[in-house]
């Protein structure tokens, strides 16, 4: 591999070959074609290294900088992706914005979540050389939702009451999970429930308690922290839920003075809650739905305090100083203070030194994951509250 093996006119194509961003191998097969005779890898790196010819920056995938030009069918080369990729390469320091165009990516679109970088040394030829590994997670940018135009192709609804009464009712709708619940298997309990609201309200409050859907995702069964879940069909569970709301808001505004639909977030289905409550405040104009994704939310029944959240979220011992903190004014006013959750499927009432704490139970069926773990115990009851204008008088176990 000595020098003198080499001609000018060898050097001036090997340079040539590297500015390119050939590799040592291809460079080899090039030279050894137009010049008759072998040439080699290790002849290649040699005569490149004694000759000071460097080589062009290479990616972090290991490919050149040129390897990286787009050639299209008529032999042009499109250099916006290398102009990209040099100008990643000439900056001293590398923003988000500059990794994200490196590899394509549009940083309006997106945005980095994770970055793990790895540095080493390698000898070779008793040269030692630096490397740097960069790996980099990335997810889309959150896009503030257009509720009006999600909402005005929804054809408003016009009801009348035509029979109120003095009292109040709280219809508890918790662990629902739309989607292993089937409508089916709510056609008599919802009858019983327009029997109910059929005697005359002067408010009736609907809470949904959280997980009224069995998934965060249409295509994915999955809750809002990411664990899987058995497939279901969320089509037609949204269906299903708009069938049964349908009827329990028409007869509830046919049977009140005032009708409220009230949340508190649960971890299954979050998201396609707050779109559903935006279905249900665009379709009944006549009602009040506080469609948010809170996690607990607290409002008056005359002088009642009614305090819910799912029940996932905070201690259950923490609740009654949390709820009197978070929501002072009505703690004040109250003479009677409940806390409604859900999420453990089972009910229970606990009295914490005269605030009330009705942990809901669920009406839906087993799923796979509860008959698993012999959580197959629980009454599939269904529980509304009627109060007059100090406490609870009536509780309906349906």
């Amino acid at each position: 591999m000595a020098d003198i093996n080499w001609t000018e006119q060898e050097i001036d194509r090997l340079k040539a070959l590297i500015s390119e961003g050939k590799t040592s191998k291809d460079i080899a097969i090039i030279l050894s074609d137009e010049f008759g005779r072998e040439f080699t890898y290790h002849s290649v790196r040699h005569k490149a290294r004694r000759s000071s010819v460097t080589t062009p920056p290479r990616n972090i995938d290991g490919q050149s900088i040129s390897e990286n030009k787009r050639y299209n069918i008529d032999g042009t080369v499109s250099q916006a992706e290398f102009d990209v990729k040099m100008a990643f390469y000439q900056k001293d320091s590398k923003t988000p914005e500059d990794i994200l165009k490196y590899k394509g990516y549009d940083p309006q679109e997106w945005e980095i979540s994770q970055v793990t970088t790895n540095e080493w040394t390698t000898t070779t030829a008793d040269i030692q050389k630096w490397n740097q590994q960069l790996k980099f997670v990335i997810k889309p940018k959150h896009k503030s939702f257009n509720a009006t135009a999600f909402t005005e192709s929804i054809e408003p609804v016009k009801l009348t009451a035509i029979k109120t009464g003095d009292r109040n009712l709280f219809i508890g709708l918790a662990d629902w999970h739309f989607g292993i619940t089937k409508l089916e298997d709510l056609q008599d309990k919802l009858s019983m429930i327009v029997d109910i609201v059929s005697k005359g309200y002067k408010q009736i409050v609907i809470g949904q308690l959280g997980d009224l859907f069995h998934s965060s995702q249409i295509k994915k069964p999955v809750t809002m922290a990411g664990t899987q879940l058995d497939d279901v069909d969320m089509e037609q569970a949204i269906k299903d839920a708009r069938s049964f709301f349908d009827v329990l808001i028409t007869e509830c505004v046919r049977h009140s003075k005032q009708v409220t639909v009230e949340h508190a977030e649960g971890n299954h289905s979050g998201s396609i809650e707050y779109m559903f409550l935006l279905y249900l405040e665009a379709k009944y104009p006549d009602i009040q739905v506080h469609a948010h994704n809170k996690y607990r939310q607290a409002f008056m029944l005359d002088n009642v305090a009614i305090m819910i959240t799912h029940g996932q979220y905070g201690k259950r011992k923490d609740l009654p100083m949390l709820f009197a903190t978070e929501f002072s004014d009505i703690w004040s006013k109250a003479t009677t203070r409940e806390i409604i959750t859900g999420h453990f499927h089972t009910q229970q009432t606990n009295d914490y030194q005269g605030v009330i704490h009705r942990q809901l139970g669920t009406i839906k069926p087993n799923d796979s994951y509860e008959i698993e773990n012999g959580w197959t115990m629980g009454k599939k009851v269904l529980q509304l509250f009627e109060y007059d204008s100090e406490r609870l008088r009536v509780t309906y176990d349906i």
